[in-house]
C-alpha cells in the first residue's frame, strides 16, 4: 500500500487478474467516453478514488471499474485559483477489449456518470444514489501497418436521461466520431485526426 498526498492505492497483480483499490487513472478508447489523468500542464490531479478488476485471458482483457473522482490542485508550475471545490462525482465503467485481431484491436465500452451536487465525500455518496445523469457506450478500434499507416476509428453515443439540471433537457442524445491515421516518413511521423460531434460537452460538467 502506497499514500502521497491525499491519495493512496493498494495493488495486487496476478497472472491474469489485477484488483487496485484507492487512486488510479483510466482511459477507455482514445478517451472521449473516459479519460482521467493528471494535467501538469493545468496543474490538475484528477484520479478516480475506487477500485478496479482487470481480467486478462489470452487475447482479452476485461476492465471494470467503480467509485468518486478525486481531483486536487497540485500547484506545480502555473497554480489556477479558480478551481471548482471538491466534487465526488461518481463514475462507473466496463471496457471489454480483444487484441490481435487481424492486424489491430477491438473494443467496445460503456461508462456511467451520476454528477455531484454537493463538494465532499458525502455528496458523492448522495450522487451514487441517484439515478444517472449520463450514459456513455461505444467502440473503437487500432490498426497497424494497414496500408503502410497506423489507423484510430472511436464512435461514442451520449445519453442524458437524468441530466436536466446540467443539459437544459433531460433526455438528450449526443455522439462523437473520430478517426486519425499516422504516417512515417523517414525520421518523422505525420498525424492527421477527423473529429465530428454533437452534445458531447455536457460530460466536461466532470
Amino acid at each position: 500500500m502506497q499514500a502521497l498526498n491525499g491519495k493512496f492505492w493498494l495493488r495486487f497483480k496476478g497472472d491474469k487478474v489485477n484488483i487496485e483499490l484507492g487512486d488510479f487513472y483510466s482511459s477507455f478508447g482514445f478517451g472521449m467516453a473516459l479519460a482521467l489523468n493528471r494535467n501538469v500542464e493545468v496543474d490538475i490531479d484528477t484520479s478516480l478514488q475506487g477500485v478496479r478488476f482487470k481480467w486478462s485471458p489470452g487475447s482479452w482483457e476485461l476492465e471494470a471499474l467503480a467509485g468518486q473522482m478525486n481531483r486536487q490542485q497540485v500547484f506545480q508550475d502555473n497554480p489556477n485559483r479558480g478551481i471548482f471545490s471538491d466534487y465526488r462525482h461518481f463514475v462507473g465503467g466496463l471496457r471489454l477489449t480483444r487484441y490481435g485481431l487481424g492486424p489491430g484491436d477491438l473494443s467496445i465500452h460503456g461508462v456511467v456518470y451520476n454528477f455531484a451536487e454537493k463538494g465532499g465525500i458525502g455528496g458523492g455518496f448522495e450522487a451514487m444514489g441517484t439515478a444517472p445523469d449520463l450514459i456513455v457506450g461505444g467502440v473503437n478500434a487500432q490498426l497497424y501497418g494497414v496500408l503502410g499507416m497506423d489507423w484510430g476509428l472511436e464512435a461514442d453515443i451520449y445519453g442524458y436521461p437524468d441530466a436536466e439540471g446540467f443539459t437544459g433537457e433531460a433526455g438528450r442524445i449526443g455522439y462523437t466520431m473520430y478517426a486519425s491515421s499516422t504516417a512515417y516518413i523517414g525520421t518523422t511521423s505525420w498525424l492527421f485526426e477527423l473529429r465530428k460531434y454533437k452534445d458531447h460537452q455536457y460530460a466536461n460538467y466532470v
